[in-house]
C-alpha cells in the first residue's frame, strides 16, 4: 500500500476539489505507479470494494471504471474552471483602493490558473496587468509599451505602476485636490488618511513590496 510518507506529514496528492483535476491526476497516477498499484486500476478486475461502490461512483464496478468516471467528470469541470479563470484574468479591472491589493488579487488568478495546469507567460501577465489599469494611466502604459520586451519583467512593471500610484496620492496630499478619474482614493488633508467614497483607511506611504520573485518566473 501507500508508503508512510504519503500518510504522515504533508500529503503527496492534493485533495480533489473540482478545480485541480489535472494536477491531481498526474500526482495520483504517479503515486499509484510508485506503489505498484496502477495495474490494479487499469485492469478490468478486481472489482471495487463495497464501500466504494456505495459512494458517488455507484455505477462503477471496477477500479478502471471509477478512474474513467472521475476523468470524465472532472476534465469537463476543469475545462470550465480554466475558461472561467482566463476570462476573469483578461477582464480584471482596477476600480480604486490600494494598487498593491489590485496587483496581488490579479496575480492570485494567475496562481489559480497555474494550479489548474495553465501556465500564463510573463508577457501575457504584463499585458493583462496593463490592460487592467484605467484610462488615466494611459501615459504610463504607452511608456511601458515602448520599452524593450526584455525589460518588461513582472517586477519592473509592478514597481512602475506602484510608483505612479504613490506619486498620485502624494500629489493629492500636497494639493488637496480630488481625483476625477477614479484611479486613486481621495486624500483627506486634515486627517492624514485616504478617503474613498466616504470610507477612511489608514495608509502608509512606504513603497509597496514588489511582486514576489519566488513565485514569478
Amino acid at each position: 500500500m501507500a508508503s508512510e510518507s504519503a500518510v504522515v506529514g504533508q500529503p503527496l496528492v492534493p485533495l480533489l476539489d473540482g478545480g485541480n483535476y489535472e494536477v491531481w491526476k498526474v500526482k495520483m497516477r504517479g503515486l499509484l505507479m510508485k506503489e505498484d498499484l496502477w495495474n490494479v486500476t487499469v485492469q478490468p478486475k478486481p472489482e471495487l470494494l463495497e464501500m466504494i461502490r456505495q459512494s458517488l461512483l455507484l455505477g462503477a464496478k471496477t477500479a478502471w471504471e471509477a478512474w474513467l468516471t472521475l476523468q470524465r467528470q472532472h476534465e469537463r469541470s476543469s475545462y470550465g474552471s480554466r475558461l472561467f479563470l482566463r476570462r476573469k484574468l483578461y477582464s480584471f479591472r482596477y476600480n480604486g483602493g490600494p494598487m498593491q491589493a489590485h496587483i496581488t488579487a490579479m496575480l492570485q488568478i494567475v496562481e489559480q490558473l497555474r494550479g489548474a495546469g495553465v501556465e500564463i507567460s510573463v508577457g501575457d501577465q504584463v499585458a493583462a496587468l496593463l490592460n487592467s489599469l484605467p484610462e488615466s494611466y494611459s501615459g504610463l502604459v504607452i511608456a511601458l509599451e515602448g520599452r524593450n520586451e526584455t525589460e518588461l519583467t513582472l517586477d519592473y512593471v509592478c514597481g512602475r505602476i506602484q510608483d505612479e500610484y504613490i506619486r498620485r496620492i502624494e500629489n493629492r496630499k500636497m494639493t488637496g485636490t480630488r481625483s476625477n478619474d477614479g484611479a486613486v482614493a481621495l486624500y483627506s488633508s486634515n486627517s492624514g488618511e485616504l478617503s474613498n467614497d466616504g470610507e477612511q483607511d489608514e495608509v502608509s506611504f512606504q513603497r509597496p513590496a514588489p511582486c514576489d520573485r519566488s513565485e514569478r518566473k
